[in-house]
C-alpha cells in the first residue's frame, strides 16, 4: 500500500514538473508573440507615416510638374505610379493588421492555456500534499 502511494506520489510529482515546464514554455511563447505584435504595430505605424509622406510628396511633385508645364502624359504617369504604390502600401498594412490579429488571438490562447495549467498545478499540488499527509500517517509508528 505504501508502495502504491509512493508510486502515485511520484506520478503526481512528474505531472507537476511537466505542467510547470509547459507553463514556462507557454509564458516564453506568449512573450515572443507579444514582442512580434509590438514589432508589427511599429512597422504598421511606419508604413502609415510613409504613405502620408508619400502622398504629401506626390502632391508637391504634381504641382511642380503643372507649374513647369510638363506634358499631361508625364503627370498621368506620376499619378498612376502613386496609386499603385498607395495600393501596395495599403495591402502591406492589411497583411500587418491580419498578422497582428492572429498574434493577438495566439496570445489569448496561450494565456488561457497558462491559466489552465496553473489551475492543474494547483490541483496536483493539493493532491500531492494530501498524499504526503496520508503517507506520513502510514509511516508514523503506532
Amino acid at each position: 500500500s505504501t508502495h502504491s502511494i509512493e508510486s502515485h506520489l511520484s506520478h503526481y510529482q512528474e505531472r507537476l514538473v511537466q505542467s510547470e515546464k509547459e507553463i514556462m514554455e507557454l509564458l516564453t511563447a506568449k512573450k515572443t508573440l507579444q514582442e512580434e505584435n509590438r514589432s508589427l504595430k511599429l512597422k504598421m505605424e511606419s508604413s502609415k507615416m510613409a504613405i502620408e509622406r508619400y502622398k504629401d510628396t506626390t502632391v508637391d511633385i504634381i504641382e511642380l510638374k503643372k507649374q513647369l508645364g510638363l506634358l499631361e502624359l508625364e503627370r498621368q504617369d506620376v499619378t498612376d505610379r502613386f496609386e499603385q504604390e498607395s495600393t501596395d502600401r495599403k495591402r502591406i498594412i492589411r497583411v500587418f493588421e491580419e498578422r497582428e490579429s492572429k498574434l493577438t488571438d495566439a496570445v489569448v490562447k496561450v494565456t488561457s492555456r497558462v491559466e489552465e495549467l496553473e489551475e492543474q498545478n494547483t490541483e496536483l499540488r493539493e493532491k500531492l500534499q494530501a498524499r504526503e499527509v496520508d503517507l506520513s500517517e502510514l509511516n508514523r509508528p503506532s
